[in-house]
């Protein structure tokens, strides 16, 4: 009986370093690979990090050359401020739009917008003088639409006039070669060559202000 006793606490040792052995085995391998898991994403955090420190730097290199661009304009530079505002300025394109409306010999009755931006009043305004006297200059309610701010952000216009067909031709040529892109995109007329009354679809853009704002990147 004692051997057998023996024998049976000899297997229960062996047994119980058998379990120990393996418990020991399965952490290690946990372990290991969470070790390497933390690796592999230190790796990817550092090699995003010399990326964007390289983009900073080559940002930082430009902005002497872009610099010395911008001022290489002269005057110009008044030019390319007017092509691409930093809002919509609608006060500024009817201005435009009713200046070659009076060049042209073309009655503007009436400018509306069509695409609501985040500068929009709610408004109806008369404007006086010029070839456009009476007309209607209308903004829509104000309410912001969700854009990205890193393109040009389009704005659409309807334009009602009114004048002899050789002057309408004129206000359309000159209307797409104004300082400020303004691109036509759709005519209805309808009336005589000695009186067109006619409702074009125009559309301009602009720039939203840009703000450098430093932000985080989440690396998986």
């Amino acid at each position: 009986m004692a051997i057998k006793s023996t024998k049976l606490s000899t297997m229960g040792v062996i047994g119980l370093s058998m379990a120990v052995t393996i418990i020991a085995l399965i952490i290690l391998v946990v372990a290991g690979r969470s070790f390497y898991i933390r690796i592999g994403h230190n790796s990817r955090v550092l090699s995003a990090k010399q990326t964007a420190e390289k983009q900073l730097e080559t940002n930082l290199s430009n902005l002497p050359q872009l610099a010395q661009a911008y001022q290489a304009l002269g005057t110009k530079q008044s030019l390319a401020e007017q092509a691409l505002p930093d809002t919509d300025d609608f006060p500024a394109t009817v201005a435009t739009i009713e200046a070659i409306a009076g060049a042209s010999n073309v009655g503007l009755v009436s400018v509306s917008p069509q695409t609501v931006t985040a500068t929009s009043t709610s408004t109806t305004t008369p404007t006086t003088g010029g070839s456009s006297s009476g007309a209607i200059i209308s903004t829509p309610p104000a309410q912001v639409s969700a854009m990205s701010s890193l393109a040009a952000q389009p704005t659409t216009y309807s334009i009602n006039i009114k004048g002899p067909y050789s002057g309408v031709l004129t206000f359309l040529s000159d209307l797409q070669l104004s300082a400020r892109p303004i691109k036509i995109t759709d005519i209805q007329l309808s009336g005589t060559n000695s009186s067109l009354t006619g409702t074009i679809g125009a559309q301009t853009y602009f720039f939203l202000p840009q703000v450098l704002v430093d932000k985080s990147e989440v690396v998986k």
